[in-house]
């Protein structure tokens, strides 16, 4: 299952991502949610601690920050990509 952050459904709320860079996003890591293969997209791993590990899924000038916790795809924060390190806190 896909879960968003209230910051990333704050940010889209805002109309600060366009609807059509969401829904390709959105439909990418349904897609990954349902095949469990992170290799189908532009799909890089930014961060691995002792507990989670981030990822990051880029669609023209806007990136996506999620992990996966028991079997669930967590969209952390979704924004340009100038903002997106500014904004993000792991």
């Amino acid at each position: 299952m896909l879960i968003i952050s209230d910051l990333s459904l704050k940010i889209l709320k805002k109309n600060q991502i366009p609807k059509d860079i969401f829904d390709n996003i959105y439909t990418a890591l349904s897609e990954v949610d349902k095949t469990k293969k992170l290799s189908l997209f532009d799909i890089t791993e930014i961060i691995e601690n002792s507990s989670i590990t981030y990822y990051r899924i880029r669609k023209g000038k806007y990136r996506a920050i999620f992990y996966i916790s028991n079997d669930d795809i967590i969209i952390d924060l979704i924004c340009k990509r100038e903002d997106i390190y500014k904004l993000w806190k792991p």
